[in-house]
């Protein structure tokens, strides 16, 4: 017999990092240097949340419940990211 669950699940996975950090990550991986242009003018007052909801935010989530209730395990990030690059960007880029 299959269990239905209720309720809210977050769906994030273990490891935390910035912007930055997964743009450099991506690059490391491709082996390309990233080029990161951050645009001043559109912090603050400026900034357009139609552009960008989560500029300058940060976003830290549980995925406790998710893992005891329903048993997932998630890749890491750097794990994945290479699995991504190496199964179908590398051919792409």
């Amino acid at each position: 017999t299959e269990k239905k669950l209720t309720g809210a699940y977050n769906c994030s996975a273990d490891d935390r990092v910035t912007l930055n950090e997964l743009v450099t990550e991506m690059g490391r991986i491709a082996g390309r240097k990233p080029i990161m242009q951050h645009n001043r003018n559109t912090d603050g007052q400026n900034h357009d949340i139609n552009e960008f909801p989560f500029a300058n935010e940060s976003i830290i989530t549980s995925n406790k419940k998710i893992k005891e209730k329903i048993g997932i395990k998630f890749t890491p990030l750097a794990e994945g990211l290479k699995n991504d690059y190496e199964n179908y960007y590398k051919n792409v880029i």
